[in-house]
Order: C-alpha cells, then sequence, then structure tokens
C-alpha cells in the first residue's frame, strides 16, 4: 500500500470511529472511548504507536521536557494525562517523588507499565475525570490530548483536573492550534477536523474555559518548546499572561488560510499552550 493510501485509510478508519464516539452517551463514553481507540491501532498497524521506534520517547518528547520539566520542582508530585507511550512520564520521574500517567487504552498502560521507573504509576481509565486522588498534584500535564475529548466533556474535564491539584497547583496544556488547522489525519482531506481531533482551539478560547472551570490565571510561554530548548529558558522562566497571544491570533485570523501558518509562526501562536493555576 502505497503512504498516499494509507494515509486515506487511517482517515477513513479514524473518521468512522469517531462518529462513534461522538454518538456516545456519557455513561458509556470512557468504554467506548478505550474501544475506538484500541481499534484504531488494531485496524491501523503503520499508526506511529505500533512502530518498534516510537517505544523510546521521541525527539519531540526530549524537546518538551528541556522547555519545561522545570515546572516540575524537585521532590513535586506529577501527573500526564493522556499519556499515550508514557515519555513525559518517565523523563518527569527524574524530577518528581512521583509521576503518574492516565490513558484510556490498555494497550498503551500495558507498553508503559513494561517500563516503568519505580516511582512512576500507570493507570487505566478516563482523562476526564481521571481515576487519581484530589489534591495530590502539584503539576499536572496535557499534550496533545484535549482535542481528542468529546466536545460535552471538555469543561468536565478542566474542572476534574482543578480538583486534583494541590492549592497553588499548576496545569501545563498543549494542544494543536484552531486557526491553522485541521491537524489530525484528515488534513489533507477536509478542511475541518474530521477524524480524532473533535475540537481544536485558539489561545483565548483555552484560557477562557480555564478560567471558567476554576483556574485564577493562565500564562503562555514567549518561545516555543524548540526554542526554548535550544536556548536552556528555565521552565518557570518566559511566561507572558496568555491574553497577550491573542493579539498574535487576531492577526493569524485576518489573513488568507494559506497564509496563515507563517503569520502563526511569526507570532508564536502556533501551538496552543497554556499554563494554568489555581
Amino acid at each position: 500500500m502505497s503512504d498516499e493510501a494509507r494515509e486515506r485509510a487511517h482517515w477513513l478508519i479514524e473518521r468512522d470511529l469517531r462518529e462513534r464516539l461522538l454518538a456516545s452517551d456519557r455513561d458509556e463514553r470512557e468504554r467506548v472511548t478505550a474501544e475506538v481507540y484500541d481499534e484504531l491501532f488494531e485496524r491501523v498497524p503503520w499508526h506511529p504507536a505500533n512502530q518498534p521506534d516510537s517505544e523510546s520517547p521521541e525527539d519531540g518528547d526530549h524537546r518538551w521536557l528541556r522547555a519545561y520539566s522545570g515546572l516540575c520542582s524537585p521532590g513535586a508530585t506529577v501527573a500526564d494525562l493522556g499519556c499515550g507511550l508514557g515519555g513525559v512520564v518517565i523523563g518527569l520521574a527524574s524530577r518528581a517523588k512521583e509521576a503518574v500517567g492516565v490513558d484510556s487504552s490498555r494497550e498503551m498502560v500495558q507498553r508503559c507499565r513494561a517500563k516503568a521507573p519505580v516511582n512512576t504509576r500507570f493507570v487505566v481509565g478516563s482523562v476526564v475525570d481521571p481515576p487519581l486522588e484530589r489534591s495530590s498534584f502539584d503539576l499536572i500535564t496535557s499534550r496533545q490530548v484535549i482535542e481528542h475529548l468529546h466536545p460535552e466533556d471538555l469543561d468536565d474535564h478542566l474542572r476534574a483536573v482543578a480538583r486534583l491539584l494541590k492549592p497553588d497547583g499548576a496545569f501545563l496544556v498543549v494542544t494543536p492550534q484552531a486557526l491553522t488547522g485541521p491537524w489530525d489525519c484528515s488534513r489533507g482531506f477536509t478542511e475541518e477536523p474530521s477524524g480524532f481531533h473533535t475540537a481544536e482551539m485558539t489561545h483565548a478560547e483555552l484560557a477562557e474555559r480555564m478560567i471558567r472551570a476554576g483556574f485564577r490565571r493562565t500564562s503562555s510561554p514567549v518561545g516555543g518548546a524548540g526554542v526554548r530548548s535550544r536556548l536552556r529558558v528555565p521552565g518557570h522562566r518566559g511566561w507572558v499572561p496568555t491574553r497577550v497571544k491573542s493579539y498574535g491570533e487576531k492577526l493569524v485570523s485576518a489573513v488568507p488560510p494559506s497564509r496563515r501558518g507563517t503569520v502563526a509562526k511569526l507570532t508564536n501562536t502556533g501551538l496552543v499552550t497554556v499554563l494554568g493555576r489555581l
């Protein structure tokens, strides 16, 4: 099968599984979510998660950790929601007292447990309302996850995360930029996300939702993970109020779609990154 045929087949499979997820009721959504992701990995054997070399943290994980692991104070308790193959959890474990990963896919959790350091814990469960202890975490991270949630569940998810954090705890979210999307496997096939990305957002939209969910303030990095990693910027330095990003997003939205990627890169709004604090 050619690469083009594989891309199309992947998209068609995700499109159908997406419909099953969107049609699910709240009381069955956790089960359906686990089922559709496990089925995806089974029906798409060329999916990156199924590749042997994906068992090690990818370059993106290394850059992300160099850029943001400083937010994890030595001895902190941290959690990564939608942990996938566990690269972020394992990377933070070297600094943390305990690092916990949550994923809805039993297959992913089994892979993580097979290589888990002693101070890590991997849990199968819903990322909407993670099965974790309340007021127990100094830092919770979510990288390329919330865009996969059912649209009805995002606000519940943000409130649930706020309950898991200690006073003064922080939630770091990274998600694709809606203005330059779609960023799932439907890119090149449809103008709006039609794969497993059920909602892509802007900095302004995400910050507003986080404030409504109980976070007192939000901030965003001046530079992206790549820049921060190369310049060795400490994790707690180089942040501005998220509303600053909204000015750049207004510029992005004002230009034709074909030019938005360039303008987003120039205004450092190409990837939505928001740190919410209680």
